[in-house]
């Protein structure tokens, strides 16, 4: 399912912290999968991201873990 369906404004799957949520599951840092540690957390619907608490980079984002099947 695109993001852009759910209320966004853009079609990126990357989350920001301080964007709410529209999708209950697994969000895994982005930034830190790229240094490779794996940072997972759990987020509800319409939460707002937190920053990551392992990453030093302020302009870090979310990924679903496993996003939904078309």
């Amino acid at each position: 399912m695109p993001v852009q369906s759910l209320g966004r404004k853009t079609t990126t799957d990357l989350y920001k912290a301080g964007e709410r949520c529209h999708l209950t599951g697994s969000y895994f840092c982005d930034n830190c999968r790229r240094g490779g540690r794996e940072t997972i957390i759990q987020v509800e619907a319409n939460a707002i991201f937190p920053l990551c608490e392992h990453c030093p980079d302020l302009d870090m984002g979310w990924r679903l873990q496993n996003p939904p099947r078309r």
